[in-house]
């Protein structure tokens, strides 16, 4: 799954958190090692495994007109500067639920959160996006490291949808009406984590929970999606499992 809003020109937002973040300590060698052999890619096999350079997570892949809407919860983690990496570096990821993407890039729908580490500073944000338009921020939501979200993102029609997210830790929550010119194809349906085109953070496991897609033939859970690992330089970046509903994408 391809997302606009995953590109170095990614919007300047503002940030809803802002603190002094540690490297975490005493990972790398074992990172190294899981990266060099290839971490177990599930506890329970989905589907097919289609690795991206780009996402990890699951993605259903259905016939167009599919899916009405998808849904999950995840607790939002804190982002760390990779163990031996540059301290005052940019590092940033996306963890995003959302309709089409992967087999179809003209149009998707998508929400989550945005969480980066710039110069040692902390910042989470809530992202809502339509492509091909740009990504919008969410007003009267503050999300911070540990909160849990649950986030909803339906297609109305082919050109039109809703985004709702709800930090059930808080009780804020925010509500978008989104509208495309582009239509949706209906297609595919995923809950990822995402490289933002530099590089990304140690973000520890997000787990996505109660997964949900709803169809014209009723729900379906990520059961009945395929995996992806972010590989990059024939280097594996994170391990994805699963327990169906939940998927867990861990960085490594």
């Amino acid at each position: 799954m391809y997302f606009k809003f995953l590109l170095p020109l990614v919007l300047a937002l503002a940030a809803t958190t802002a603190v002094s973040l540690p490297s975490p300590q005493g990972r790398n060698e074992a990172r190294i090692a899981r990266r060099v052999g290839g971490a177990p890619r599930s506890l329970l096999k989905m589907g097919d495994e289609q690795n991206s350079t780009v996402f990890a997570g699951a993605v259903i892949n259905e016939p167009p007109g599919t899916f009405m809407s998808v849904s999950a919860s995840f607790k939002v983690p804190a982002p760390y500067v990779p163990e031996g990496a540059d301290p005052s570096g940019n590092y940033s990821a996306a963890i995003v639920i959302g309709i089409d993407g992967d087999t179809c890039l003209n149009a998707f729908l998508q929400a989550g959160v945005e969480i980066s580490i710039d110069d040692g500073q902390q910042s989470i944000t809530a992202l809502a996006e339509f492509v091909p338009a740009g990504p919008v921020a969410f007003s009267g939501i503050c999300v911070t490291a540990g909160d849990v979200l649950t986030v909803n993102v339906t297609a109305t029609n082919a050109t039109s949808g809703t985004v709702v997210i709800i930090n059930q830790s808080t009780g804020e929550s925010g509500y978008m009406i989104l509208t495309s010119d582009v239509p949706l194809c209906q297609q595919d349906a995923g809950w990822l984590v995402a490289d933002l085109g530099v590089s990304l953070p140690d973000f520890g496991t997000v787990i996505f929970t109660d997964t949900l897609a709803e169809t014209l033939s009723g729900p379906v859970d990520a059961s009945h999606a395929n995996i992806s690992d972010i590989v990059q330089n024939s280097t594996f970046i994170t391990s994805v499992s699963s327990l169906p509903p939940n998927v867990s994408v861990t960085f490594i």
